[in-house]
């Protein structure tokens, strides 16, 4: 347990895969934002889980090339089937989500998966409950969104998933109370 809990605070402190789109997601942190990298799942490695203002996203980057469309409701890389990807994504939003409510926060954890490189048709576009986006249209798809998570359910939400564990209290500190 320690050395996971190890593994996933080291991964909080370093960038991998796309370095920009590292960057782009912790410039979030100042409007409320956290991600948190690398969360092993039984369904795999979630590469980004963000949790916001705005929401829990299981971010699944992915640095191919070509360009990703939907075809009578399946996600395809060029000509190939790359719906595998959009089932191991919602599976793993799930678990995630299942995580964060036994924290105490009611929400869903929506599946979101990045093109780094590849185009996207249309540049966003939705296939079985799953977001398809280019990286840089990452940003505004958490910002122009409806707010549905106050501040300490962000915290409470980002520490169950760090630590893969329920039950955490987080209160908002009384100025005129000492620690």
């Amino acid at each position: 347990m320690v050395l996971k809990l190890a593994t996933r605070l080291a991964a909080l402190r370093r960038p991998g895969g796309d370095e920009s789109l590292w960057r782009s997601l912790t410039e979030l942190e100042a409007e409320g934002f956290r991600t948190i990298q690398a969360i092993q799942t039984a369904f795999g490695v979630v590469d980004y889980v963000v949790a916001g203002p705005t929401g829990l996203f299981a971010v699944q980057a992915k640095g191919w090339e070509g360009r990703f469309r939907p075809r009578d409701g399946k996600l395809l890389s060029g000509k190939l089937d790359a719906d595998p990807l959009v089932v191991q994504v919602r599976k793993a939003a799930a678990e995630i989500e299942h995580l964060v409510v036994r924290a105490g926060v009611e929400t869903w954890a929506e599946a979101v998966i990045v093109a780094t490189r590849a185009r996207v048709h249309q540049r966003r576009f939705e296939v079985r409950h799953v977001t398809v986006l280019q990286a840089d249209g990452l940003q505004e798809f958490f910002r122009h969104r409806t707010p549905r998570l106050t501040y300490q359910d962000v915290i409470r939400a980002a520490s169950a998933v760090i630590r893969g564990d329920a039950v955490d209290t987080v209160r908002a500190l009384d100025p005129d109370e000492p620690f």
